[in-house]
């Protein structure tokens, strides 16, 4: 949600993305402005900071499949 904010013209409303998060309004409107703190604000994230957690993302996930495999 705060990704979509940062980079669309276009993005629903904090109530749509409650109702389909199973949350309130209230409680989203909470969530956004504690992650916007926790990571001061600072939304931009770079090539190559973005490589280095996509290539986490990707051992974890390969890791993940290769237990499912021996289960």
């Amino acid at each position: 949600m705060v990704a979509a904010k940062y980079t669309e013209d276009f993005f629903y409303k904090n109530e749509y993305y409650a109702k389909i998060g199973g949350i309130s309004r209230s409680e989203i409107n909470v969530l956004e402005v504690e992650l916007l703190n926790q990571i001061n604000y600072h939304l931009y994230v770079s090539d190559v900071e973005l490589r280095v957690y996509l290539d986490k993302l990707e051992a974890y996930r390969d890791v993940n499949r290769e237990l499912e495999r021996s289960n």
